[in-house]
């Protein structure tokens, strides 16, 4: 049946337009009788119309009509069943038979099963209606309507019926062999059956109509029902308790005769075979149901098939520890979507809650938005921890001079095993340079551990701590880790340009003539020109590429656009992009980057200019951002929160006050130290738009650092050098640490990193240039890849069309170990004959077994499936109880009406129907001479 009817939705009502239409009508009226013997009666009425039609229309689209047409929805309804299928539901917990019994009760036929299956759902059914009685409660203190009382009491009464009837099946399932229990379970049954009486009898009195004066003693009477299903319940659940060690014993998993430990994802298919016979083949025919698997995505499963073929299990848990993810973000929102147009009413997840997939929002937030779908949750595993050793936390720093050493700091923990030894290994690019034995003396204990390592070596370096296996561990993908550390060359050749000496050029001149790291030119336009190192006195900044190229980091000062000219910032731009150059920006008061707007160099900064001067009366302080908390640049100390305390002093007696309007970070640039008001340093972090005090972002090859104030100096204040010092040697060994190239000036051969998983691509490339430095065109050149057991790749390389001298190609599909990459050809012969170095033309990359997180902890992550359930209106139930919850959730069948709501407003036409009024009566007032 169809029901029809227009609605006002619009911002006034129709009082409010009649209104406002009859004042016009009074008002037009008014002034066209007094025009009437100029223009005529007739004319007079035609316009009054018509300038009435202009408002009526007006008032019309105000209103807001609406057409909404109303039809019964659908009486069916659906459950979906989703099951992970994920490769921690292999893994074995060591599980008690009581926690092993509530999953074989579906599956086993024997009166002990039926007992225990019924007793879950006597405790879930009375939970359930606890649960609605509260709900009853609230409605009534709101004053909620006819229609949302009688759902909820029905609800009530049928819980509590449902109830009674499965303490009924339990009892009888008994068959009197445990006497004491069964006697405890009578007098519980007769206590039900009286709830069942008063939550009729209180249910009646809600449905019916209340007056005000009812609703006190209703609700006294909503509160009696409540306290008395609290009692039931927690009496219900130690009778559960009791009915479990008495009869789980009874019952036996399928591989208990094979003496094969059942894993999650057995049980989950022992208790899902038994769902399907005991629980969905007796639905109402109106009901439907679903089934999906998922592990990094949500996939229906063929309806003919049984749930074993259908979760489609590794071969061995082993194998298993590699494949793929868990993503129940992903899995919640394909449910969403295909509920919306399938009437889901209600979803049963089994999982473990081992979500370690990155999503941008969080399971429990995709969950809430599922209303009014409602999530139950059968948790698997155990969320107590297993038997296991776990390498973690492991630190290294990310860039080591050469020569220098290099710390590793890795914590071992182990669980349940006490008082047993195992060992430490560490490997150096795939070889083992240092053992350590290890002595558990607890269960539970934290070994923290150190290495050092002389970095003899120019390059990535990759390190590999293992610890061996102990028999029984849960999971062996966390006994290892890996780290990757970049020993750079000790010697930088940097050029530092500056308008005048400024306080920011003196210290830094300073600061690197006296490193013997740093081999630094320098030069200055201001009041002189003057030049040091390979730069001549009279020269300028290079407009040539190969120029720019002897130098691994530019550093720029506040220059002036004459002295730098459109063709030198193009050919320094294809120096970052082509070369894999570097330069580090800082912005000056008078004319860098403000003069710079419309040429090349400002394409190359990571900042973008702000609306109007950028001025604080208190100045600004350095402020750390969350980014910058693991960024080697701004951890002038060895500690997160040291480092931030050293910014603040070093500025807390003297803020810097001038910023650059050019401290707006672009989209894809990464902020490393914001710039706040002195006063608000201390304040928690809520501006949307930082001023930005340090930002970069990769430009081709290379890396482009920028200062918006040329205020670093200031870290000396009062406290040495070693602060200012630090600073910008690890900006300096940072922003070089993209340069992984080995090999000489002719011939460099350089991997984009030096650690791959066996899944990923590494990117190859070499550089070719004459004795001039002249780049190499048209050669033929390969790359021979040597790896473990002496296994030899060949790869071709192809000739870069953008870089001139440049070859690149891509290794993939390498088994894990350690490889030595070296160019071969002709051409490389040629251009290494009599070089003594011509053995050092090679680059190693250490290649990994692909891994996940999915292993790394097996736990069963209730708190987290809790949250999901909750946040739904569902909860966390037992396997057992499944049934019951889809037969008290599928028992309304009646969906909400379907409304179609069409707006009547917005036509065309209206706009038409004015303008020609409007200009009607302008045209006829015209020929007739009247304004």
């Amino acid at each position: 049946m169809l029901d029809q009817e227009v609605q006002f939705a619009g911002p006034i009502t129709l009082a409010f337009a009649v209104g406002v239409f009859a004042l016009l009508a009074i008002l037009f009226g008014w002034l066209l009788w007094r025009e009437r013997l100029v223009i005529g009666s007739g004319w007079a009425i035609a316009f009054w119309v018509l300038r009435l039609l202009v408002p009526a229309v007006v008032l019309w689209m105000m209103l807001g009509p609406t057409a909404v047409k109303r039809q019964p929805g659908s009486d069916a309804t659906g459950v979906a069943i989703l099951v992970d299928a994920s490769a921690s539901m292999h893994v074995v917990d060591k599980l008690s038979p009581q926690e092993v019994a509530p999953w074989l009760a579906l599956s086993h036929a024997s009166d002990s099963a039926r007992a225990l299956a019924a007793a879950d759902q006597t405790l879930v059914a009375t939970q359930l209606s606890l649960e609605r009685v509260r709900d009853l409660n609230v409605a009534l203190v709101h004053q909620a309507g006819a229609t949302t009382i009688t759902r909820i009491g029905t609800a009530i009464t049928t819980g509590i019926e449902r109830a009674a009837r499965d303490w009924q099946t339990a009892l009888t399932a008994m068959n009197s062999e445990y006497p004491d229990l069964t006697e405890r379970g009578k007098r519980i049954h007769a206590d039900v059956m009286r709830a069942e009486t008063e939550a009729d009898t209180t249910v009646r009195r809600a449905m019916r109509s209340i007056d005000a004066e009812s609703v006190h003693d209703l609700a006294e009477a909503v509160d009696t029902l409540e306290d008395d299903l609290t009692q039931l319940e927690r009496r219900t659940a130690v009778w559960l308790r009791d009915v479990k060690t008495q009869l789980a014993g009874l019952l036996q998993t399928p591989h208990a005769t094979s003496k094969k430990p059942a894993s999650r994802h057995d049980l989950a298919v022992e208790t899902l075979n038994g769902l399907e016979t005991q629980g969905l083949n007796n639905l109402d025919a109106r009901v439907s149901v679903s089934r999906f698997t998922f592990s990094d995505d949500l996939v229906p499963t063929d309806e003919t098939a049984d749930w074993k073929t259908s979760l489609n299990p590794p071969a061995a848990p082993a194998n298993a520890s590699s494949e793929g993810k868990t993503d129940l973000s992903t899995a919640l929102e394909k449910l969403r979507d295909y509920a919306t147009g399938h009437a889901v009413k209600a979803a049963f997840v089994y999982s473990d809650g081992a979500h370690n997939a990155a999503h941008g929002s969080t399971p429990e937030d995709v969950a809430a938005r599922l209303t009014p779908m409602k999530v139950y949750v059968v948790a698997s595993g155990s969320p107590a921890p297993s038997r296991d050793v776990l390498v973690h936390r492991a630190k290294a720093p990310r860039l080591v001079s050469h020569h220098d050493s290099i710390i590793l700091d890795s914590v071992v923990t182990a669980t349940a095993c006490s008082q047993e030894q195992t060992e430490l290994v560490l490997k150096h690019n795939g070889k083992v340079i240092e053992r350590r034995a290890l002595m558990f003396s607890e269960d539970q204990i934290d070994e923290p551990l150190t290495f050092t390592s002389p970095a003899d070596t120019l390059g990535p370096q990759a390190f590999e701590l293992s610890v061996s296996p102990l028999d029984g561990e849960s999971s062996l993908e966390n006994n290892s880790t890996t780290l990757r550390v970049d020993v750079i060359q000790d010697k930088l050749r940097l050029l530092v340009v500056d308008h005048s000496a400024r306080w920011e050029y003196r210290y830094l001149e300073q600061l690197f003539r006296r490193d013997n790291h740093i081999a630094c030119d320098t030069l200055l336009f201001a009041p002189d020109l003057v030049s040091t190192g390979d730069l001549p006195e009279g020269s300028a900044l290079p407009t040539q590429l190969d120029d720019w190229a002897r130098y691994q980091v530019v550093i720029l000062g506040d220059l002036e656009t004459r002295h730098f000219d459109k063709a030198s910032q193009q050919s320094l731009v294809e120096f970052v992009r082509d070369r894999g150059g570097n330069v580090v920006v800082i912005a000056g008061d008078h004319h860098l980057p403000a003069d710079y707007r419309g040429q090349p160099l400002l394409d190359l900064l990571p900042v973008q200019q702000r609306d109007g001067r950028v001025a604080e009366r208190e100045g600004f302080v350095p402020r750390i951002t969350p980014e910058g908390a693991s960024h080697p640049v701004a951890l002038i100390e060895d500690r997160y929160e040291d480092a931030q305390v050293a910014w603040s002093r070093a500025y807390a007696s003297l803020p810097f006050r001038f910023l650059s309007e050019y401290s707006r970070a672009k989209p894809a640039a990464h902020t490393i130290l914001e710039a706040v008001s002195a006063e608000s340093v201390t304040m928690t972090r809520s501006d949307s738009d930082p001023h930005v005090l340090m930002a970069w972002h990769q430009v081709g090859a290379g890396r482009v650092a920028y200062l918006s104030s040329p205020s670093t100096w200031q870290l000396r204040n009062r406290r040495g050098d070693r602060l200012h010092h630090r600073f910008w040697g690890q900006l300096l060994r940072w922003i070089t640490s993209t340069d992984r190239s080995s090999g000489t000036d002719r011939v460099k051969i350089a991997t984009d990193r030096g650690q791959y998983d066996s899944a990923e691509t590494a990117e190859v490339s070499v550089r070719l240039a004459d004795d001039h430095g002249t780049p190499v065109a048209g050669a033929a050149i390969q790359v021979l890849a040597v790896g473990p057991n002496s296994t030899e790749v060949v790869l071709d390389l192809t000739e870069d069309e953008k870089v001139a001298g440049r070859y690149v190609g891509a290794l993939s599909e390498l088994k894990p170990g350690t490889y030595q990459l070296s160019p071969q050809g002709p051409v490389i012969q040629q251009l290494l004959a009599g070089n003594n170095a011509a053995d050092d033309v090679a680059i190693r990359i250490t290649v990994t077994e692909r891994r996940t997180t999915e292993m790394s902890n097996t736990r069963c992550n209730r708190p987290l499936l809790e949250r999901i359930a909750k946040s739904t209106g569902g909860r966390i139930i037992s396997p057992a109880a499944v049934p019951e919850v889809i037969r008290l959730e599928t028992l309304d069948h009646e969906s909400a009406p379907i409304e179609r709501r069409t707006p009547l407003w917005n036509r065309w036409r209206y706009l038409w129907l004015v303008l020609g009024c409007l200009c009607t009566e302008w045209v006829v007032r015209k020929s007739k001479g009247l304004f």
